[in-house]
């Protein structure tokens, strides 16, 4: 199932939220990884700079890259990421907005 809306359209008891990682590959080699526990951004893992909010950041400034989401255990060390879902978002939106 696909959820279409806001980020913060998603009620706390959403039944489809699930664990995984968010894989993005961009050109030149790029990864980054968003591990999700039970719908909540626990992790961020960069090919180019470092865990946490930096590689979280990192996500924002990609470009034309291709995304797939890996349902199932996270296999890196996580959490990576200390703030609640909804700061993280918020402080993504502010970092795209410029």
């Amino acid at each position: 199932m696909h959820a279409q809306g806001a980020a913060g359209d998603r009620a706390v008891d959403d039944p489809d939220r699930q664990t995984g990682h968010l894989q993005l590959d961009a050109p030149g080699g790029i990864r980054v990884s968003l591990g999700l526990v039970d719908g909540r951004l626990v992790g961020a893992q960069s090919s180019d700079t470092a865990p946490g909010e930096a590689a979280l950041l990192r996500a924002t400034s990609l470009r034309a890259c291709r995304y797939a989401f890996v349902a199932g255990p996270l296999t890196v060390d996580l959490p990576t990421l200390d703030a609640p879902t909804d700061e993280l978002l918020a402080l993504m939106a502010a970092r795209v907005a410029g």
